[in-house]
């Protein structure tokens, strides 16, 4: 059995899966309005059931994707160390045609201050060749200093941490007001 004729019978058993996933849906009793115990006792035994059949259905889809990934995250492994040496010596070049680039225009400076008379070559903004187009722009970057002196609108509130203060006890963050929510869990 080829590729193709094995990926359209995957395709065939897919949609025949949708078409019995899409059924179970339809059997399912929901409450028109929870208004009563009773009607929370049927909305919890509702909830039970689409916890089921969502199982179901996940189990019918990781059938037919946990092959693929596995080939994928295989091929992706494969691929990798080659990738990465290709981005390390990218890298590499980019740096050193950015630092041949800034010692020519510290060079173009200092000509143009001692014999301001003479004509400056200044760097060329884009190299053209038989096979590639190399353009340089300038770029903004950043780094912190001190970082008691950044402005707070500056500043992004760490969400993981705090629920990790939340979870070990804490009660009391400045600046935080912590509160509950309920909600609804089903098993």
């Amino acid at each position: 059995m080829n590729l193709i004729t094995a990926t359209m019978e995957n395709k065939k058993a897919v949609s025949l899966t949708i078409e019995k996933s899409q059924e179970i849906i339809g059997t399912i009793r929901l409450p028109k309005a929870i208004n009563t115990e009773a009607d929370e006792i049927l909305a919890a035994d509702c909830l039970k059931e689409i916890k089921t059949k969502y199982k179901t259905i996940e189990e019918y889809r990781k059938f037919f994707t946990d092959p693929l990934q596995k080939e994928k995250s295989s091929i992706d492994k494969q691929f990798k160390p080659i990738k990465d040496k290709l981005l390390q010596v990218e890298t590499h070049l980019k740096k050193q045609m950015s630092l041949y680039r800034m010692e020519k225009q510290k060079l173009a400076l200092a000509q143009a201050q001692s014999t301001p008379m003479l004509p400056v070559e200044a760097p060329k903004a884009k190299i053209k060749t038989e096979n590639a187009t190399v353009s340089y722009k300038k770029v903004w970057e950043y780094e912190v200093t001190d970082f008691s002196q950044v402005p707070e609108q500056y500043l992004i509130v760490d969400n993981k941490k705090i629920m990790e203060a939340i979870h070990s006890g804490m009660r009391d963050i400045p600046g935080i007001k912590l509160f509950q929510t309920e909600q609804v869990a089903c098993r």
